[in-house]
């Protein structure tokens, strides 16, 4: 809970989309750990490379809603600022 609290303090103005983004790739690197010390690696690694995977389709997502949103000067793809 304290990386997430961490992680929400330097993304604050960037959006829930990106706080999404750093949340599953923790999740990942968590999940990927615990599979390399050993503690059942058959069922873990697929679950990691799962959540990786949802790691990488909000980051495409936050990109292009950046891009995006920057080249027409105006919020067209949400990513939810936090409050």
């Amino acid at each position: 809970m304290l990386v997430v609290s961490g992680v929400a303090e330097h993304v604050g103005g960037l959006g829930a989309a990106v706080l999404w983004v750093f949340i599953t790739l923790t999740a990942t690197y968590l999940l990927l750990v615990l599979a390399e010390l050993g503690i059942n690696p058959s069922d873990l690694l697929p679950i990691a490379g799962y959540v990786g995977i949802t790691c990488g389709v909000a980051a495409w997502y936050v990109a292009f809603a950046h891009v995006t949103n920057a080249t027409f000067g105006r919020e067209l793809i949400p990513t939810w600022p936090l409050r």
